[in-house]
């Protein structure tokens, strides 16, 4: 799974199929720990485009080829769930990060 979270196409059947378990049983699982599988890919997808933000490597990258790096479609859904995950847009948290990677010794 964590090898196709940059595939928007992913759902929870096909990654149901891909380790021969039904939806319903995984989706039973992450349910015991209070969230859904699709919700546990949504988060990781974010964890994986804050964690690109962050690397001096994708630093000249727009932040949507991050987004779509990562599986999000829509650069306002993107900048949405962001900001319900980390509490700031992207923009703000690329804005900070990077004035305090510079300020730092």
């Amino acid at each position: 799974m964590e090898k196709r979270l940059g595939d928007s196409t992913i759902n929870a059947n096909l990654i149901a199929s891909s380790v021969g378990l039904s939806s319903r049983y995984i989706n039973g699982l992450f349910a015991d720990e209070g969230t859904s599988l699709m919700r546990y890919v949504w988060k990781r997808r974010l964890e994986s485009c804050r964690k690109d933000m962050l690397d001096p490597v994708h630093a000249g990258h727009r932040l949507s080829d991050i987004a779509f790096r990562w599986g999000f479609n829509d650069l306002s859904h993107f900048s949405r769930a962001f900001k319900q995950q980390f509490g700031c847009s992207p923009r703000e948290f690329r804005h900070v990060e990077t004035r305090q990677y510079h300020q730092s010794p």
